[in-house]
């Protein structure tokens, strides 16, 4: 947390966007598939923890569509201290 506030005041160029932008939509994808089918094993099972934990890969897909739009915008308009 420390080192948050340093780069707040004294940022630093990002470096690679298109691995970046790579990873998160792998990740992304993963997170979707994955809350799909625990989804479609809540319902079967009526299971209310399943349900939930879907909700929650569901956050994390929409996180990785934020992370992803920031590196575009990064690689897009060279703006490099995302």
């Amino acid at each position: 947390s420390i080192q948050s506030v340093q780069r707040l005041f004294q940022p630093e160029e990002v470096q690679g966007l298109d691995w970046g932008i790579l990873l998160m939509v792998v990740t992304g994808l993963g997170c979707l598939l994955t809350a799909k089918y625990v989804g479609a094993v809540a319902k079967k099972t009526n299971s209310f923890a399943l349900r939930s934990n879907e909700q929650h890969l569901m956050v994390d897909f929409w996180t990785n569509i934020g992370v992803i739009l920031a590196l575009a915008v990064s690689k897009l308009t060279g703006w490099k201290y995302a």
